[in-house]
């Protein structure tokens, strides 16, 4: 028997105006993410701005037995010139105005212990007598488990292996002897010719196209699962399903209209989250271009791509949710089912982030699991004609998933004694089930 396409959309556009017309939903599913990703983006441009401009105070002990600045040829270089780390030995001169020297006594740990100091470089006596010898040592102390701290270690640190190559040359030169004389393989990464700032973008780059499938995947279930329970646990509750039943209307139009309903729902969630995914994704290299270079984080056409392939995902969950909906006797046990609904699809999220997941013809046909990697390779610099035949067996497989979890609605909705679990008088269950199957034959 052919289901009456007219009956069908009747059903679901009523369901769609009551989803509308909830302002619990809407306000989970439409109004957070206006407040979310805003506040994502200024938490992390504020942290990349904190990175990037936060001054370092760096103390010094034994500053008097540094090599200084001096004209014979091919003399040691001075590391500190006018109270700053020389300029040549910084990746540029804002990054050596950002770490600021205040002079320490040795042997007085009293400025790193009340943070006067956020790191401190010893320098021994002996500094120049073993510089000229053979190697000399210096020691750098922070806090344990101060994250402002390890940040001016680590910006120490990289100062002073700049400086450490800077004497190496100036040995070699004094012993008449290149300066790749230790070098007997030089290795030139993709990187090399990147920017600070090119190089963190290509790695915000990596980490968006995992982030961006797992969110979508999330706010895709969350938005399908919270309307089905209000079309159908719901309904119980509000004593309205038994006048749905009892009409004459195909159970599978029923499902049909709740399911399309609940789709749309899950649908509008998911491209509403990737809209905003989308500006932030537009303004954040804006932001960092003007720290110079020209930075993308990800393809613009990527993104328009990632509407389409996100319907049969959709699709997924509003027929589970759908299900698992009509099973439960009220709302409240309906959220009980998130967190195991959750917990199901987190390890397939999961799987696809793995470090060596790769998009192959097995993993396609995972669900979930081949959809999340379509997109972190659509998203990624990989070329699309590497993607592109695995699409047809990524929707293949979600396409049995979705018509065997319609299978599974229908069935829950053909099931008097699930629609009605809450009853215990048989009487009117026999009633009901007697006045909706004549419908059926009509």
């Amino acid at each position: 028997m052919m289901m009456n396409r007219r009956i069908v959309q009747l059903i679901a556009g009523r369901e769609i105006r009551d989803l509308l017309r909830d302002r619990r939903s809407v306000i989970l599913l439409i109004v957070l993410p206006i407040l979310l990703y805003p506040g994502i983006g200024v938490i992390g441009f504020l942290f990349a701005l904190s990175q990037m401009d936060h001054v370092s105070k760096i103390g010094v002990s034994g500053l008097e037995h540094l090599p200084t600045c001096s004209a014979e040829a091919n003399a040691d270089p001075a590391l500190i010139v006018n109270n700053r780390f020389a300029v040549e030995f910084c990746e540029s001169a804002a990054d050596s105005a950002h770490l600021e020297i205040h002079h320490v006594a040795p042997g007085d740990p009293a400025a790193l212990a009340d943070k006067s100091i956020h790191a401190w470089l010893v320098i021994p006596e002996d500094f120049r007598a073993k510089l000229a010898e053979d190697s000399a040592t210096v020691e750098i102390r922070n806090r344990d488990g101060d994250e402002i701290s390890k940040l001016a270690t680590h910006r120490l640190s990289r100062v002073l292996r700049s400086y450490a190559g800077a004497l190496k040359k100036a040995r070699f030169a004094r012993r008449g002897l290149p300066e790749d004389y230790d070098v007997p393989l030089v290795i030139r990464e993709p990187q090399d010719a990147e920017s600070m700032v090119q190089r963190a973008s290509s790695e915000v780059r990596d980490q968006l196209a995992k982030f961006i499938p797992f969110m979508l995947v999330m706010w895709a279930l969350a938005g399908a699962l919270h309307p089905a329970i209000d079309l159908c646990a719901g309904e119980k509750e509000r004593g309205t399903m038994e006048t749905l039943l009892i009409s004459p209307v195909d159970r599978r139009e029923i499902v049909a209209g709740k399911f399309l309903a609940v789709w749309f729902y899950a649908t509008l969630t998911a491209w509403w989250n990737l809209l905003w995914m989308a500006a932030l994704c537009l303004i954040g290299p804006w932001l960092l271009s003007r720290w110079g270079g020209d930075v993308e984080f990800i393809r613009l056409i990527s993104l328009v791509i990632c509407f389409p392939l996100t319907l049969p995902m959709t699709a997924l969950f509003a027929s589970l949710a759908l299900a698992l909906g009509a099973y439960a006797r009220s709302t409240k046990e309906g959220q009980y089912y998130l967190l195991p609904l959750f917990l199901a699809v987190m390890p397939l999220v999961m799987l696809s982030m793995a470090p060596n997941a790769d998009l192959t013809l097995g993993m396609s046909l995972i669900p979930v699991t081949g959809f999340c990697l379509m997109l972190q390779k659509m998203i990624g610099p990989t070329p699309w004609a590497e993607v592109l035949p695995y699409f047809i067996p990524m929707v293949a497989s979600l396409t049995v998933c979705v018509l065997a979890a319609s299978w599974w609605a229908v069935r829950q909705f053909h099931r008097e004694e699930v629609l009605f679990r809450e009853s215990d008088n048989s009487a009117i269950r026999g009633w009901l089930s007697s006045f909706s199957d004549k419908p059926t034959s009509q």
